[in-house]
């Protein structure tokens, strides 16, 4: 949040791009609305790879709003439609996936519940195969 005015923010659909999750920002945590997962997949074969699926998924660290060692992780939820990739001999494809914490948060809010992580799992497939597969996890601070 380096170079930003706490005082006068952007506007709420200005995108950011965090490279890291800094708690110790004097400025203040960010707290976006949604997050994107950006997958990167790169076809280091010297074939092609046609007809690949990515398929992301994602689970909550979900509880108590002042009790975080009360939270437990939901089952796992698919996000969006599974996206078909289809990459030449060593060429790479960017592809981007929005998971909405606000909405998260707002439906939460009436049982006084928090979303305290936000668990992204990534798996691409060529048929039933799985020939990639990652996860990521971001931390959600309560705030102001």
């Amino acid at each position: 949040m380096n170079g930003m005015d706490p005082n006068n923010p952007p506007p709420k659909q200005t995108r950011i791009v965090l490279k890291r999750w800094e708690y110790s920002d004097p400025i203040g945590v960010p707290h976006p609305d949604s997050v994107d997962v950006t997958i990167d997949i790169k076809n280091g074969a010297g074939a092609a790879l046609e007809g690949a699926v990515v398929e992301v998924e994602a689970a909550w660290l979900e509880g108590p709003q002042r009790r975080k060692a009360a939270s437990v992780w939901t089952a796992r939820s698919a996000v969006g439609k599974p996206l078909y990739v289809s990459l030449a001999p060593d060429g790479q494809q960017r592809l981007t996936v929005a998971i909405n914490v606000a909405e998260k948060m707002k439906v939460l809010e009436p049982s006084r519940r928090w979303p305290w992580a936000l668990r992204a799992f990534i798996r691409v497939k060529r048929g039933e195969a799985v020939i990639g597969s990652t996860q990521l996890e971001l931390p959600i601070t309560p705030g102001d």
